[in-house]
């Protein structure tokens, strides 16, 4: 009877041992899985890192040959923005930046050359191609005023008008679901050295259609299809000059500051 209860429990021990050992084995095997698994998934996180930084820098290369091509060929913006969207790990960015400093110093200066020359449409249309290259719809969001050369032709056109020491600036009149319009105000110090205060309505509505017909020819027809640029109103001596069909309407300052807080 002994020997018949110790053989049981031998039996019993052997299969404890025997379960225990597979025990251990499957929880080493599944261990070993996770680790492969977690191995596996590491090594596709930096491949796929390595291919996208891989792709960048191919692409960066794309734009600084690109760029190359567009200063050759004198289109300056365009250089300038391809130069200055090359990467930091790409072996030419040291490059890519000096070169885009110089490019856009060449732009302003080629612009600045068309202003003088009278060159009002071309240059119009180098900053609404510019704008069309930056993906922008006002050039007052650039960063880099490219609004400035559609002020400098208002200024010349204004003192071809008789307006003494024009400053143009530009204000945006935004449109829900439409392009925006842009005005063009003039502060200047007087017309034909008179003073606007001593000036008759239809005198100053003349001059005014003059300027404007002037604007619409050299600037508002050169930026059709990205913006529409029209002429706002005078500012002279602390009043403004507003014409709206043919009607002359005088503000001082002060009112008009009280207009546009109330609005």
């Amino acid at each position: 009877m002994r020997r018949k209860i110790a053989g049981t429990v031998g039996s019993v021990l052997l299969c404890a041992v025997l379960l225990a050992g597979c025990s251990n084995g499957a929880s080493t095997a599944a261990s070993s899985q996770q680790e492969t698994a977690s191995s596996t998934a590491a090594s596709e996180v930096i491949s796929k890192e390595e291919k996208e930084h891989k792709a960048a820098l191919e692409e960066s290369a794309r734009k600084f040959k690109s760029a190359e091509n567009y200063q050759e060929s004198g289109e300056y913006f365009k250089a300038y923005s391809l130069y200055q969207k090359v990467i930091e790990d790409d072996s030419n960015y040291i490059e890519a930046q000096k070169r885009a400093t110089e490019m856009l110093d060449l732009y302003w200066k080629q612009q600045d050359a068309l202003v003088e020359q009278g060159e009002y449409q071309t240059a119009v249309e180098n900053t609404a191609s510019a704008m069309s290259f930056m993906g922008l719809t006002s050039p007052l969001d650039s960063g880099i005023e490219l609004e400035k050369t559609i002020l400098q032709i208002a200024e010349k056109l204004a003192q071809s008008c008789g307006f003494s020491n024009p400053k143009a600036t530009m204000k945006i009149f935004p449109i829900t679901g439409s392009t925006p319009i842009f005005y063009i105000n003039i502060e200047c110090d007087n017309i034909n050295g008179k003073a606007l205060s001593s000036l008759s309505n239809d005198t100053i509505i003349k001059k005014y259609d003059e300027l404007s017909d002037k604007m619409n020819e050299s600037i508002f027809k050169a930026s059709m299809g990205f913006n529409s640029i029209l002429l706002g109103d005078i500012h002279s001596n602390g009043k403004w000059y507003s014409v709206f069909n043919e009607k002359l309407t005088v503000s001082t300052d002060e009112e008009r500051d009280n207009s546009s807080t109330s609005s």
